[in-house]
This record gives structure tokens, C-alpha cells and sequence, in this order.
């Protein structure tokens, strides 16, 4: 058993960071939200090495890494802490002023409109793909299956890539509708509405922690609402993104998955079984600490076509990963290799070069701080990536990381391109 005090330094240095980064830059997801999430994960961390609270999930991974690894693991989250509060040197948080959308282009509109355009038909081609029998019921956790006519058409890999995406896609329909909320567009918003409240209940449907996804979207961009307008939809998105926890937790202990099963695990939630899920929360939330500490103690040998592909851009079924995933390491069954000890494995070039991948965003969107709607999706979009690497493997952690570069670059560009005309503006105003 080790002792509550062995920790303490740790979460000290990293409490410092986090009382200076929510003073400079508020609520913000990055750096504040990593920050406290850090502080918090080395908190559970602690208490259950100090054996104060259990984690029940720990006996199905548990190798005695925790006792081995405990102060290196608590150190890594000191360095990441650090590292998250140095890349945003410079940053602040965006004023207060309400988006100022409009049916002119401004705030980078040309962009956004791409992403409503991506949302959507990445959505439809996903409800297309739906097997409507095991989408209503089906018995096995992660389990997955496609229509028929639709793999005939587009093949297997296509149809996996697209519920793999749905996350991503699912975040940026939620985005989209706060967007259009802002700036009017209320009958575009009641389509994107019914897409992200289907894509929440979908992942709900296969217990999926991501579901949460979508209510903390519409939170984070709700941050950029007037300070009156902002509270209601910041509110019922937490309400939201919390119940998602709860239903993945107790979810994925049920017999049946699909969207019939949903009022049963409703129930559940709002149950004894609920509480108990809710104090189980805490320390899941934080449980990739744990998983690192376990991953220490494994030594895979990773070969150069998987490591490199961990870092690609492309989906599977364009760079074929798909060819090389069997070399994946797993703690369990439902326990992948985290990012931080997987790339750690890959060797010093892989971790320098996804490293510089997660700097380069973060000093990229700061440029973008005008631009409320883009700097906050991609904020928040470092946050989950950074959170993901920490339970996770590489691939999965980048796909956030590659979807904010997709946010940025078009943005930056829009505003080469629209500069030269607000010059010829101004001029011929003067004249």
C-alpha cells in the first residue's frame, strides 16, 4: 500500500498550474480543462493506490504497475501538465462579445459552411449504413453490424470507417448547430438538431462514452453565446454529457445493447444502480492514469508500418491500417494501449514528431482567437484529443488533433483570402 503523502508534490505542482492557467484563461478546454483533468486523475490516482476509494474496474488490468510505476506514472502527469501550460504562452481566453454572425461572410463562413456540408453527408451516408435489426437490439457490447445493400454497394471498409467517424461527426454537427442558432439560420439548426440528438442517442445505444461528445460541443461553443443567452444551453449540455457517462457505465454491463434497451438503462440511471455509477464517475473519468501505470510494464515491439500509420491522417480504408491493426497491443480485451506509453514504445522520432503535431495546432488556432467559433472548436478539440491519448491509442488520440488542423487550415485561409478584399474595400471608401 503506498502511502497518500508520497503524492503529494505531484499534485501540488500540478494544482499551482491549474489555479494560474483558470486565472489567465478561464473555463477554457485547453489548457484549463487538461490541467484539471491531470490534477484530478493523479487525485483517484493516489487515493486508490493509498487503497481510501476502489476501482473496480482496475481487477481486470491490474499487473502491479500501479506499485511499480507510481511515481514515474505521477510524474508524466506533472510533465504534460507543464507542457499543456507553456504551449498556450501568449494565449487568452476570446472576449465575451456574442459571435456576430451574419448572413455576410464573416467568421470565416466559407469554412464553416464546408463543415455543414461534411456533417451532413457523412451523417446520411452513416444512416445508410445502419443494420436496422441489430440497431434496434443485439447482444454483444462493441458489436457491430452493417445493411447489406450497402456493403454491396461501398464494401466493408467504408461502413466501418463511417461508425468509427461518428464521433467526429457527431461533434461537428453539434457545433454547427450552435452556429446556426447564433447567427439565425433556425430552420438549417432544426436539421442539425436532429442530427446530433440521433448520433447521441445512436452512441448511447452501444454505450458509448463518446455520446457525451455532443452535449460538451454544444457546452463549449455555448461559451461564446451573450453572457445571458449562454448559461441555459451550457447547463443542459453538462446535464447531458453527465447522463452519457452514467449510461455508458451501466450500459455496457447490460445482457442487451440497441436503442430498445435504452428506457431500461434510463431507469437504471435514475436508480440505487445510478448512485453507485455516479461515485464510480469520478474515478473512471480519471482511469487512464491507470492504464498507463499497467502499460509501463509491457515491452511490445511495434513494427515501422504500425507505428507510422498510427500518426496518418487518412482514414483506414485509404492508408490501410486496417492491414497492420492486429499488431495493436491490448491490456484487456476492452482496455487498448493509451497513446502516451504506445507512441513512447514507437521510439523518440514517433513521439517528437506527435508532439509537434499537437504544438503546432495549439499555437496555430491561438491565431485564430478572433475567430470565436473556430478558435473554440478547436480548443476544444485538442481537450478530447489530449484526453484520449491518455486511454487510447495514438490513432484514435490524432484523429482529433487532424480534425482540428481541418478546422484551421480552411479558416486561415479564408482570411488570406478575404484580407485583399476588405483592403479594396476600405480604399475605395476612401476615395
Amino acid at each position: 500500500m503506498i502511502e497518500l503523502s508520497a503524492a503529494s508534490p505531484h499534485i501540488l505542482f500540478t494544482g499551482l498550474l491549474a489555479a494560474v492557467a483558470l486565472r489567465r484563461h478561464g473555463l477554457l478546454p485547453f489548457p484549463s480543462g487538461t490541467i484539471l483533468l491531470l490534477l484530478a486523475s493523479q487525485i483517484v490516482f493516489a487515493l486508490v493506490a493509498a487503497g481510501t476509494i476502489e476501482d473496480r474496474d482496475l481487477r481486470i488490468i491490474s499487473r502491479g504497475g500501479i506499485e511499480d510505476h507510481f511515481q514515474t506514472t505521477l510524474l508524466l502527469y506533472d510533465a504534460l501538465a507543464l507542457l499543456a501550460f507553456l504551449s498556450f504562452a501568449g494565449g487568452s481566453r476570446p472576449a465575451d462579445a456574442v459571435f456576430g454572425f451574419g448572413r455576410r461572410m464573416d467568421e470565416s463562413t466559407l469554412p464553416i459552411h464546408l463543415a455543414a456540408a461534411l456533417g451532413l453527408a457523412v451523417s446520411l451516408l452513416h444512416v445508410a449504413s445502419v443494420d436496422v435489426a441489430h440497431l434496434v437490439s443485439h447482444r454483444d457490447y462493441l458489436s457491430v453490424a452493417f445493411d447489406a445493400a450497402f456493403l454491396a454497394v461501398f464494401g466493408e471498409d467504408l461502413a466501418m470507417t463511417l461508425f468509427r467517424a461518428l464521433p467526429f461527426i457527431a461533434a461537428v454537427n453539434a457545433a454547427m448547430l450552435v452556429h446556426l442558432l447564433a447567427s439565425g439560420r433556425r430552420a438549417w439548426a432544426v436539421v442539425f438538431l436532429l442530427l446530433a440528438a440521433w448520433q447521441y442517442l445512436f452512441l448511447l445505444s452501444n454505450s458509448s462514452r463518446t455520446a457525451a461528445l455532443v452535449p460538451i460541443v454544444v457546452g463549449a461553443c455555448a461559451l461564446a453565446l451573450r453572457p445571458r443567452a449562454r448559461w441555459t444551453p451550457f447547463a443542459a449540455s453538462a446535464a447531458l454529457a453527465v447522463y452519457a457517462l452514467l449510461h455508458a457505465l451501466i450500459g455496457r454491463q447490460m445482457p442487451m445493447q440497441g436503442m430498445a434497451e435504452l428506457p431500461r438503462v434510463l431507469a437504471a440511471v435514475f436508480s440505487g444502480e445510478g448512485f453507485e455509477a455516479g461515485l464510480q464517475l469520478a474515478v473512471n473519468i480519471g482511469q487512464g492514469i491507470f492504464v498507463i501505470a499497467e502499460g509501463w510494464r509491457l515491452e511490445p515491439a511495434f513494427g515501422p508500418e504500425y507505428s507510422w500509420l498510427s500518426l496518418s491522417p487518412l482514414p483506414s480504408f485509404l492508408d490501410g491500417f486496417t492491414s497492420v491493426l492486429p499488431e495493436q497491443v491490448r491490456l484487456h480485451d476492452y482496455v487498448p494501449m493509451p497513446a502516451v506509453t504506445e507512441i513512447a514504445n514507437f521510439g523518440p522520432l514517433h513521439a517528437a514528431v506527435g508532439l509537434a503535431l499537437v504544438h503546432g495546432l495549439v499555437r496555430w488556432h491561438l491565431r485564430l482567437a478572433d475567430r470565436r467559433f473556430a478558435f473554440l472548436a478547436i480548443n476544444l478539440l485538442i481537450f478530447i484529443g489530449l484526453y484520449v491519448a491518455l486511454a487510447y491509442p495514438v490513432r484514435s488520440a490524432l484523429r482529433y488533433i487532424w480534425l482540428g488542423y481541418a478546422i484551421a487550415f480552411p479558416s486561415s485561409l479564408f482570411d488570406r483570402w478575404s484580407a485583399p478584399a476588405s483592403g479594396r474595400r476600405l480604399h475605395a471608401a476612401e476615395a
